[in-house]
């Protein structure tokens, strides 16, 4: 589950993207198609710096998100 503050800030749609928001900026920061598919799970590090997926596609994925606060 996603630290309350970070559920403001990711958004997960059924073609299996996943879209970083920002609460100063009405565009997203970064779309990222994740899976082939709905995703079933998202979480991120509580340091930030890391996001785990889970798709329908059956496949687990670690995405180094750091660049995407720089």
């Amino acid at each position: 589950m996603l630290h309350s503050v970070l559920l403001s800030h990711f958004s997960s749609l059924l073609s299996g993207t996943v879209t970083l928001w920002s609460p100063n900026n009405p565009s997203p920061l970064v779309k990222m198609l994740c899976h082939q598919g709905p995703l079933t799970d998202l979480a991120v590090e509580q340091g930030g710096w890391a996001m785990v997926t889970a798709g329908m596609d059956a496949r687990v994925k670690i995405w180094d998100i750091r660049s995407v606060y720089k």
